[in-house]
Order: C-alpha cells, then sequence, then structure tokens
C-alpha cells in the first residue's frame, strides 16, 4: 500500500466509536508530510487501548537514504500492549518506559542505542520473545536483556548485502531459544552469557538477496570465520540446527583440521546432500560426539542448493566419502540412538533408501552406513501423512515373544506414538535362534499398522 492509504486511515480513525481497539496493523512508504497524520493514529490506538501493533513505514525495503518516522514516547507508556512490531523508525531516548504487559518485540530496521535497548528490556518484565532485525548495522551493537529474567527466546535476523565491520555483543542469560538467521554476517560476535541456552539456530533468511559476485567470493570465508569463533560458546546447547549455506561455510574447517567440539544430543541439518556440502556435514558430525539424534531436513527437489563456495574442492570421489561415513560411525557417533529424515511434500515417499535419495549417493552412502555398522541406530522417515490406529482385523498369525522380542515391539510402539507424521524403517533381531523382522505398513488410506515376521 502507498500513500492512497494515508487519508483513509485517518479518516477511519476520527469515525471511530468504539472504547477499544485489539490490532491496528499498517503497511505503507512512509514520507516527512506523513507525520501529523501517523501521530494521529499512534495517539489514537493507545488512547483505544490496542494490544497488538504492527507498523511497517518501508513495504518495499527501500529505507535508504528515506525519512525515518521518530517514534513519540506514547508508545512506550502503552499499558495494553502485548505485541509490539516496528519497521524504520527512529527512537528518541524516552525517559519513561511503561509496558507491563508486553511479551512480543520485533524490531526491523532500526538504529536503536544500547542504553536504549538495555532500558527497554529492564522496564519490560513479561517480555518473553525479542526479534532484531537489519537493526544497528553501522554501530557496534550491544544485545544487554541480563535485567530481565523472563526473556526466553531472542532472534537476531542479518539480511543486507553490505558488509557489517561492526561486531555484536550479546549477553543473554535468561534467554533458552537463540536464532541466528543472517545472509550477511558481522565481522565479529562476542557472546558474554547464554548459559540457559537449550536450543540454538544458525541458518540463512528465506528470502535472500542477490549478492554480487564479488561478495560470492567473500562471503564464504565471513561464514566460516564467525561460525569457527561463535561455535564454542554454545557447547552446552542441547540442540543445535544448522542450515545450508552455514553447513557450506564449515568446509575449509575440514580442510584446515579446525575443530570445534560440542555437547548437543540433537543435531539438525538442513541438506541436499551435493558434494560441496559433504566437508559441512562431516565437520559437525565430528563435532557432536554425544549426539542421540540426527536429523537431516532434506531440501525439496525443486529447490536447487547453490553451491556457495567460489571454487570447487577435491572432495568429489565416492569413495572418500565412504572412508569418511566409516570414521564417522566407528569413531564419532558411538552414542547415537535415532537418524530421522525430514522429506518435504514432492520427495517421493518410499523407505526404500535408492527411492529417497534417488541421486543423492552420498545420503544413501550414510544411512546405509549407520545401519551397517551402528546395528543399535534406528532410521526413521518423517513428513509422511500416516495416522496411527489399526484396521479390523488382529494378527494373522500368533508369535510368542521373548523378552528381547517384546522390548523391541514395545520399543517401536512407543517410538511410533511419539511421531506425529512417520513412518520407522524395519527393524530386525534375533531371539533364541530365530530371526524376527518389524516393519510398519500403510493401507493407502491414511491408516497405518504394524507386523511381526519371522525370517
Amino acid at each position: 500500500m502507498g500513500q492512497e492509504i494515508v487519508p483513509s486511515v485517518t479518516r477511519f480513525i476520527s469515525l471511530h466509536q468504539g472504547t477499544r481497539i485489539k490490532k491496528f496493523h499498517v503497511d505503507f512508504q512512509f514520507e516527512s508530510s506523513n507525520d501529523d497524520d501517523v501521530n494521529k493514529w499512534i495517539s489514537f490506538v493507545v488512547e483505544k487501548k490496542v494490544e497488538d501493533l504492527h507498523i511497517n513505514f518501508d513495504i518495499g525495503d527501500k529505507h535508504m537514504g528515506s525519512p525515518f518516522y521518530i517514534l513519540p514516547p506514547t508508545i512506550f507508556t502503552c499499558k495494553s500492549l502485548i505485541f509490539l512490531w516496528l519497521k524504520c523508525c527512529k527512537t528518541s531516548f524516552f525517559d519513561s518506559i511503561d509496558l507491563p504487559v508486553l511479551r512480543t518485540l520485533t524490531l526491523r530496521s532500526i538504529e536503536i542505542q544500547d542504553e536504549e535497548l538495555r532500558k527497554l528490556t529492564s522496564s519490560t518484565r513479561l517480555l518473553e520473545r525479542l526479534s532484531l532485525f537489519d537493526c544497528s548495522r553501522t554501530t557496534y551493537f550491544k544485545i544487554e536483556t541480563s535485567a530481565n529474567s523472563n526473556l526466553k527466546q531472542l532472534d537476531i535476523i542479518e539480511t543486507p548485502v553490505h558488509f557489517s565491520t561492526k561486531p555484536m555483543e550479546i549477553n543473554a542469560p535468561s534467554v533458552e531459544k537463540l536464532h541466528f538467521l543472517f545472509f550477511a554476517p558481522r565481522s565479529k560476535y562476542h557472546v558474554k552469557d547464554l548459559t540457559n541456552c537449550l536450543e540454538c539456530t544458525f541458518d540463512e533468511p528465506q528470502d535472500q538477496p542477490q549478492a554480487t559476485s564479488w561478495q560470492n567470493t567473500f562471503l564464504p570465508l565471513r561464514y566460516h570465520l564467525v561460525l569457527l569463533q561463535i561455535l564454542p560458546s554454545f557447547a552446552h546447547v542441547r540442540l543445535i540446527r544448522m542450515g545450508n549455506l552455514c553447513v557450506q561455510g564449515l568446509y575449509k574447517a575440514l580442510v584446515r583440521m579446525r575443530m570445534v567440539s560440542l555437547s548437543c544430543t540433537r543435531l539438525e541439518i538442513n541438506a541436499s546432500f551435493q558434494k560441496w556440502e559433504l566437508p559441512g556435514i562431516v565437520v559437525l558430525l565430528r563435532a557432536c560426539p554425544v549426539v542421540e539424534d540426527l536429523r537431516f531436513v532434506m531440501t525439496p527437489k525443486h529447490k536447487k542448493i547453490q553451491q556457495f563456495l567460489g571454487e570447487p574442492f577435491d572432495f568429489e570421489p565416492i569413495q572418500i566419502w565412504k572412508n569418511e561415513v566409516n570414521s564417522l560411525v566407528a569413531t564419532h557417533l558411538q552414542n547415537l540412538k535415532v537418524v530421522r529424515i525430514k522429506l518435504p511434500g514432492g520427495r517421493n515417499r518410499s523407505r526404500n533408501l535408492e527411492d529417497v535419495f534417488a541421486k543423492d549417493e552420498f545420503g544413501s552412502e550414510l544411512i546405509r552406513g549407520l545401519w551397517n555398522h551402528g546395528k543399535h541406530v534406528r532410521v526413521l522417515f518423517s513428513n509422511v501423512k500416516v495416522k496411527s490406529g489399526g484396521g479390523k482385523g488382529g494378527f494373522s498369525s500368533w508369535i510368542r515373544f521373548g523378552e528381547i522380542s517384546l522390548s523391541r515391539l514395545l520399543e517401536r510402539v512407543e517410538l511410533f506414538c511419539m511421531e506425529e507424521k512417520g513412518f520407522l524403517g524395519p527393524l530386525e533381531w534375533e531371539e533364541e535362534g530365530r530371526r524376527f523382522k518389524l516393519q510398519c505398513h500403510s493401507n493407502g488410506a491414511g491408516r497405518a499398522s504394524g507386523s511381526v515376521s519371522k525370517l
């Protein structure tokens, strides 16, 4: 929406007769001539005790060189606000902040001073989630939230293609979930305190800007240096998610033998198993010796993952990958219990490795290596729409279970119930000289059933 909406919104608020407004969302390209109208809007929604305020003054992402709206202090004394989302505004230092029920705060493309952010987070005691989207890219940015013990999630998103030479400092001891989404990382990140962080995501934004060839040359190196610098600060985190470009950014760590050590028990990797992703996958698996739950989020076939590296590297032969798989399974993945393959909707829904990975021979080689060398490892395929609950029939034949067989059956039933959507790969075992195989089937109508057969 453009300037044409301004008179309509102003007229609406002049005619409104209600006592409250729950949501007020407006998106348009701000111009300096809109100051008086926007001031009226803000005064109106504060008076009407708005709970959800969303103001986007830059719908075309054209804020460079454009005028910014200066936020009035009344926004920060609106006692009814629960959700606040602001883009392309300027903050004037506020003497008083009174947001007693604010729970979610999103600031996008805002140059906010360190002291302002510290005061804002310390004065909003119920704040649970803070999202900083392209904020303070031109300054040494300190994110200080130690005075707020209720803050549980921190999102840091940085998308501009231009590089920022200004570091970022993070001191958020109460945060349990940290999301790093960056296309152009800063030169340095100083992590002072994230002692309560349990879950961390390193990924790239979905809508990535188009980088130039010069930037493509330096971006992989920036990813590489930043990740090796920042990952040790998350050695205590139990769940780590890694996006594709971040995985590729770790490729030089394998060449230079610069390794990190992480204590995560669950590792989730976004991958399509292209040859240029393999070194990063190896680095991550080596870095997580106590991982128990390994998840690969497969990329849709229609979404081609680009090679993020400037030059190809010597990691092509399948034999090298086989050797790496053997080393990983034998030495680094002793605690691994389950591997989950998350398939997008467009992927083949077969449980056969060759069908699932199609031409992704590196992916099938890894799973096959886990099956062959780690018999305790279970492989689960998810994102297949099935519902638990069998048909009207019973067992085709009765089997007397021994202790081992019964424990295998109950364990698999428990796993199936824990998965809202998913097929479990076949499980084989031997007891009292007989071999058994447990499989999960679908009847094609969304119902699932299990069968145990003697081999």
